[in-house]
C-alpha cells in the first residue's frame, strides 16, 4: 500500500479503529502491538507522518499530526504512545543529510524506529550565552529549531487527550448500564454523575481548544517568518503541559464517578485510568514547562531558559 496522502492521515488513522479493538486483550496480555497492527499502522504512512518530502515522507503539519494520535489513542492509549514516539523519531530524521536518511530508509521509505531524545551537538559559552554548533540538514518550518519541542510534543499532549476522549466514551457506555450496589439507579440518571460529566466534557474540550489555538498560533508565526516567535512558542509549550494534566484530571474524575464499575476490565475505563496516568509522565508533561512560560511572558529572554 502506498503512503497516505496529507489529506488521507486522519482519515487512515480513523479507519484503524476495528483493529485495534480487535487486538486489545492481546495487547494486555503480550504488551507489545501485534505485528499485524504495526504493519497496518505502517502502511498508513502513520509511523512517518514528520518524514521530510525529500525521503518520501509526508511532512504533515503539527495539527495533522495531532489528530492521527489523537484519533488512535481514542481507541487504545498504548498503541496510540507507541505511535506518537514514532512520528517523532521520524522529525527527527529532518536532521539527516538527504543521502543518508535514503539509504537508512529506503525507496520508498520504511521507517518504523523507536527511541529517546539525544541531540547531538556543542554548547560553547560565548559573551552573552552560548554558540551552538552541530549538523542539522533540513529546510521549512516544520524543522525550524525554535518549534522542535511544539512539533515533537504536540503528538505527546494528543495522546493524553485522546486517552481522556476514550475514557469518556467509555465511561458513557458504562453509565448507561452500570448501577451500583447502594442504588437501582443507573449512573446516567444520576445529577450528581450528569454534573461531573459536564464538567469533564468542559474541562476536555477546553484544554484540547487551548492546544489547536496555541500550537497553530506558533506553526503560523513561524511559517510567516515572524523574527521573534517566543510568545507563541511559550503559549504552544504551556498549552501542551496544560493540556496533559487536564487530560488526567478528566480521567480521574470519570473513574471515581464511576464507584467500582470502573475498576473492571470488561467496562475498560481502568485501562484509559492506567494509560494517562503513564503519558503524563513523559517529560512534556513535567511541571517546569509551566514555570518556563510564565517566565517568558514575565519577560525572560528564552534564549536563557534554552528555548
Amino acid at each position: 500500500m502506498r503512503d497516505a496522502m496529507p489529506h488521507d492521515a486522519v482519515a487512515a488513522a480513523i479507519s484503524l479503529a476495528p483493529h485495534i479493538r480487535a487486538v486489545r486483550e492481546e495487547l494486555e496480555t503480550t504488551r507489545r502491538v501485534p505485528l499485524s497492527l504495526v504493519q497496518a499502522i505502517n502502511d498508513a504512512g502513520l509511523f512517518r507522518p514528520y518524514l521530510p518530502h525529500a525521503l518520501g515522507g509526508l511532512e504533515l503539519p503539527p495539527l495533522t499530526v495531532f489528530r492521527i494520535i489523537e484519533e488512535i489513542s481514542k481507541v487504545d492509549g498504548s498503541v496510540g504512545w507507541c505511535t506518537m514516539i514514532a512520528s517523532s523519531v521520524s522529525h527527527l530524521s529532518g536532521w539527516l543529510p538527504t543521502d543518508i536518511g535514503r539509504a537508512l530508509f529506503g525507496q520508498p521509505p520504511d521507517v518504523r524506529v523507536a527511541g529517546s531524545l539525544r541531540p547531538e551537538g556543542q554548547a560553547s559559552l560565548v559573551d552573552g550565552g552560548y554558540r551552538i554548533r552541530g549538523r542539522w540538514e533540513a529546510p521549512g518550518p516544520l524543522y525550524h529549531p525554535r518549534l522542535l519541542f511544539v512539533v515533537l510534543w504536540t503528538g505527546t499532549v494528543a495522546n493524553a487527550l485522546g486517552i481522556a476522549r476514550g475514557a469518556m466514551d467509555a465511561f458513557i457506555e458504562l453509565a448507561t448500564q452500570a448501577r451500583s450496589t447502594s442504588s437501582p439507579t443507573l449512573l446516567r440518571d444520576r445529577a450528581l454523575v450528569q454534573t461531573q460529566v459536564a464538567e469533564a466534557e468542559a474541562i476536555l474540550s477546553a484544554a484540547r481548544a487551548y492546544v489547536l489555538a496555541a500550537t497553530g498560533a506558533a506553526w503560523e508565526a513561524v511559517c510567516a517568518g515572524v523574527p521573534d516567535p517566543s510568545r507563541e512558542i511559550a503559549q504552544a509549550r504551556l498549552a501542551i503541559t496544560h493540556g496533559m494534566h487536564e487530560a488526567v484530571r478528566v480521567v480521574d474524575r470519570l473513574f471515581h464517578a464511576a464507584g467500582t464499575n470502573g475498576i473492571y476490565r470488561k467496562y475498560g475505563l481502568e485501562r484509559y485510568f492506567r494509560d494517562v496516568h503513564t503519558a503524563v509522565q513523559h517529560a512534556a508533561g513535567l511541571p517546569v514547562h509551566i514555570e518556563s512560560a510564565g517566565k517568558v511572558f514575565l519577560g525572560v529572554r528564552p534564549q536563557d531558559l534554552g528555548w
